[in-house]
């Protein structure tokens, strides 16, 4: 499976995770196959962010996971203008890698 290295400073990491956190999930919702797949997306992210929460080494995240955060993203470069600097910085990162990845596998 392709997966994307994305390294994210740790005090970033503290602030996307309690954003994570805070996000609410209506057990209704549970019963929709697209929302559970959502969840699963967005537990697996946090997982990741959490066992790396204490130190700037980057997580490995699949395709599907990594277009989910890059839409986080979004949101979390809305909090104010640090947040945003490097959310913009993250995601061209996070665009060099999927660039990179896609290189390597159409030169094999």
């Amino acid at each position: 499976m392709l997966t994307i290295p994305i390294k994210i400073k740790r005090e970033d990491k503290v602030i996307i995770i309690k954003m994570l956190e805070i996000a609410k999930f209506n057990s209704a919702d549970f019963y929709k196959l697209d929302f559970l797949i959502g969840y699963e997306i967005y537990t697996d992210i946090l997982s990741k962010l959490r066992a790396s929460q204490h130190n700037d080494k980057s997580i490995r995240l699949t395709l599907v996971q990594v277009k989910v955060f890059l839409s986080f993203l979004n949101v979390y470069a809305e909090i104010g203008k640090y947040e945003l600097a490097n959310a913009l910085a993250l995601t061209q990162k996070v665009k060099q890698e999927i660039y990179k990845k896609a290189t390597q596998l159409i030169n094999h």
